[in-house]
């Protein structure tokens, strides 16, 4: 859980105001409520995260994301 927050910390101080980076953040059938908090919190907002999506759905979240970002 702490590795998460500091991995999360470090990317958005190194991406900075001037790059704009948007962090999206996916998981995948994790059963801790505080780990899943921890990678929604890393998100840049809240429906950046994305909780266990289906094979179909993860493929609707990365056309949403690539749509983001064009």
């Amino acid at each position: 859980l702490d590795k998460v927050g500091q991995i999360c910390t470090s990317l958005k101080q190194k991406a900075g105001e001037k790059d704009k980076a948007l962090v999206y953040t996916i998981t995948f059938e994790i059963p801790s409520t505080a780990l899943r908090n921890a990678f929604r919190a890393c998100a840049t907002r809240p429906d950046m995260y994305y909780d266990s999506p289906s094979a179909d759905q993860l493929g609707r979240v990365f056309e949403t994301i690539a749509w983001e970002l064009a």
